[in-house]
C-alpha cells in the first residue's frame, strides 16, 4: 500500500499563501517566499551559509516528491501531466475528491516545509474548528538552509 502525502510549504504562523491570492497570483502577496527553498536559495535570510549543498537535503526532498503520483487541486481545470516517473492529476472537484482518489491506495502522512517567515495573514493550512483532534507521530525532521522539513504520520 502507498502513502497519501499532504506536502506543502508553510510560514511559522501557519499560512500556506499570502493575502489576496488569486488565479493571477496563486500564492498571494508575499507568498512566493514560501517556495524559495525549492528554487535553490543559497542561504537562509540570516545570511548564514548553507549546511548542505544545492544537491543536499532540499534536493533530496524534491527528488522524493517527483517519484510518486500527485493529485493537485487547481483553481481551474488542467489536463493530466507526466514528468519523468511522476503523473500529476488535477482534481477540480475539491480537496475531498482529491483525497478520496489518493486514499484509494494509500495511508496518510503530512510533510510540512516550515519556512522561517511570519506572513501575518493569508490562507491558513489548518482552519479546522470544533472537529475531533487528529494525532500525529513525527517521523522525520531535516534542517536545510531557509527551511525545516517536518514529516508526520497520521495516527488512526
Amino acid at each position: 500500500m502507498g502513502t497519501v502525502l499532504l506536502d506543502i510549504s508553510m510560514s511559522l504562523d501557519g499560512f500556506v499563501a499570502g493575502p489576496h491570492d488569486s488565479i493571477e497570483q496563486p500564492l498571494g502577496i508575499g507568498g512566493e517566499r514560501l517556495r524559495e527553498w525549492i528554487f535553490g536559495g543559497g542561504t537562509d535570510r540570516s545570511g548564514t551559509a548553507p549546511r548542505t549543498s544545492a544537491r543536499g537535503s532540499n534536493r533530496e526532498i524534491l527528488d522524493e516528491l517527483f517519484q510518486v503520483p500527485c493529485f493537485v487541486v487547481p483553481h481551474r481545470p488542467r489536463a493530466k501531466v507526466t514528468k519523468g516517473a511522476t503523473c500529476f492529476t488535477f482534481v477540480t472537484e475539491g480537496i475531498q475528491s482529491a483525497l478520496d482518489k489518493a486514499q484509494a491506495a494509500a495511508g496518510d502522512e503530512i510533510q510540512i516545509h516550515l519556512v522561517p517567515v511570519i506572513l501575518g495573514e493569508g490562507g491558513l493550512l489548518f482552519e479546522r474548528r470544533g472537529l475531533e483532534r487528529i494525532e500525529l507521530e513525527r517521523t522525520r525532521i531535516i534542517e536545510s538552509p531557509g527551511v525545516t522539513h517536518l514529516r508526520f504520520r497520521v495516527v488512526k
